[in-house]
């Protein structure tokens, strides 16, 4: 196998990184992208944020591993997890002198392992961590800021320095005005909401989890639907049926990461969702038997075999509720769906939603709980029959 590191501070992470990966990722069988840490050193981002950062925008690629090492040689780190390679990117001349000293180098330290080099595109070659850190700050430095870094990390900027406004996109005509998009006035509440739900666990108060990961994943530009705004209608719709559940604060916690890792295009989603959570989890010291719980319902959100438990059964009520508010939420709610699905032809996307609809509509009951049922069953069925309608 052939293994390589990547290694820098990320702080924060730019698109001549996010190139360098993905190139990387063509190169290598592995490539470990590492985060160096000096303890000398003061850093914009705290090392679980950038970590986050570089687990989201690294995503799409299956053969990246996230790491962060401290106070060593970059090529005894190398050694360290076994990897032959060491990856590097060279912008300019004062970058290939230093690249070409530590080379050699790093040569004498351990022979067998390797340094590549790859030079960026003309157009990102002026881009690095310090540049973009420099662009903060002057009138409307954020539309300056987004084009030199991931639509993610912008986001972590403009949370910490500026304003962002997240309206959806154009809508054609016949759209609903309505917005799906995340309200910030609600960020108060949620960020309470998050500390609750993991006190309700019996996490400790200093090993609860930043939400700034939560917040990074769910305010991705792509996503117009499955954002904020879903995970927070979601919480407002358990509260109405929390005397039904049996663990709610498994549920509760299974509504914040359900929809963690999305990509419309990919089927494992909740899967994925649930190895994200299974970390957070495990890393605050939530016992096995509950994190498995919170899995299982995690998965329950695929909505492909009929739940067996009430919990599960509320979980996926909670899910689908929205196809069962008033047609312009409904319609909104369609919009929205379409938008994440853009890269597909219309026609294509016409009929594979008109196919999920009628899924749904073959079912005896769309809702499990009774409580739901009554409160969403007619209004969903008429809902989806008017969408079938104009998909056709």
């Amino acid at each position: 196998m052939r293994r390589a590191v990547y290694a820098g501070s990320f702080d924060p992470i730019t698109l001549g990184h996010l190139w360098m990966i993905e190139q990387g990722c063509r190169l290598f069988d592995e490539l470990i992208v590492a985060i160096g840490v000096n303890p000398e050193k003061h850093y914009l981002f705290p090392l679980a944020d950038r970590l986050d950062m570089l687990r989201h925008v690294t995503s799409h690629c299956p053969n990246v591993k996230i790491a962060s090492f401290e106070n060593l040689f970059l090529v005894r780190y190398a050694h360290q997890v076994q990897a032959d390679f060491i990856l590097r990117g060279i912008r300019n001349e004062q970058d290939y002198q230093y690249e070409r000293g530590m080379r050699y180098v790093n040569a004498e330290l351990d022979a067998n392992v390797q340094s590549v080099f790859l030079v960026p595109p003309r157009e990102l070659v002026e881009v690095s961590s310090s540049f973009v850190k420099g662009l903060v700050g002057p009138n409307d430095w954020e539309p300056v800021l987004r084009r030199y870094v991931p639509e993610a990390v912008f986001h972590l900027f403009v949370q910490r320095f500026g304003h962002i406004d997240n309206s959806m996109p154009p809508e054609p005509p016949d759209a609903p005005s309505m917005d799906l998009a995340w309200n910030s006035d609600d960020a108060s509440d949620l960020h309470k909401r998050w500390k609750r739900t993991w006190l309700g666990l019996g996490v400790s108060t200093d090993l609860i989890p930043q939400i700034a990961a939560l917040i990074i994943a769910y305010q991705n530009a792509d996503r117009h639907y499955h954002n904020l705004r879903h995970i927070a209608d979601c919480l407002r719709e358990l509260d109405t049926v929390r005397s039904l559940c049996q663990h709610p604060h498994a549920i509760e916690a299974a509504i914040w990461y359900h929809d963690i890792v999305y990509d419309p295009a990919r089927p494992d989603n909740e899967q994925r969702s649930a190895e994200v959570a299974t970390q957070d989890l495990r890393a605050a010291g939530v016992s096995p038997s509950v994190v498995d719980e919170i899995c299982r319902l995690i998965l329950a959100t695929k909505h492909d075999a009929p739940p067996t438990d009430q919990d599960a059964q509320v979980l996926a009520d909670i899910d689908l509720s929205i196809l069962g508010k008033p047609w312009p939420i409904f319609k909104a709610y369609e919009h929205a769906i379409s938008q994440e699905y853009k890269y597909l032809p219309d026609a294509a996307f016409r009929q594979g939603r008109a196919d999920f609809l009628r899924r749904f509509l073959q079912r005896p009951s769309l809702f499990f709980t009774q409580a739901m049922q009554g409160r969403y069953e007619s209004a969903a069925r008429e809902n989806i029959r008017r969408s079938i309608e104009r998909l056709s």
